[in-house]
């Protein structure tokens, strides 16, 4: 599992604004997957900045590929799209089990 804490922008359309006379209800923003054999189910994507055309948030803890999105605004939520993946582990040295790691 990777650590999270990219920004990701999602750009569309209805995510509310901000105005003095009608505050919006900040939208959510869901990354996960409910297909294959091993659902990972749905995380939260903390929103950071919106407008009503943009959504800026900051990924979960997570890993996977082809992982979908889905926002939600004043309880009316979008159709899964396909979007966002973790990055795959690498492997930058290896050493004997005794060889302390630095």
């Amino acid at each position: 599992q990777t650590v999270g804490g990219q920004v990701i922008r999602l750009h569309g359309n209805n995510y509310g604004t901000d105005t003095p006379d009608q505050p919006a209800r900040q939208p959510m923003v869901w990354i996960g997957s409910t297909a294959g054999a091993h659902p990972l189910g749905w995380r939260a994507c903390e929103v950071v900045a919106f407008s009503h055309t943009h959504i800026d948030c900051v990924t979960p803890p997570g890993s996977g590929k082809d992982l979908q999105i889905m926002v939600s605004v004043d309880g009316q939520t979008s159709a899964p799209a396909a979007g966002v993946g973790y990055q795959r582990p690498t492997l930058t040295a290896l050493a004997h089990k005794d060889t302390p790691l630095e």
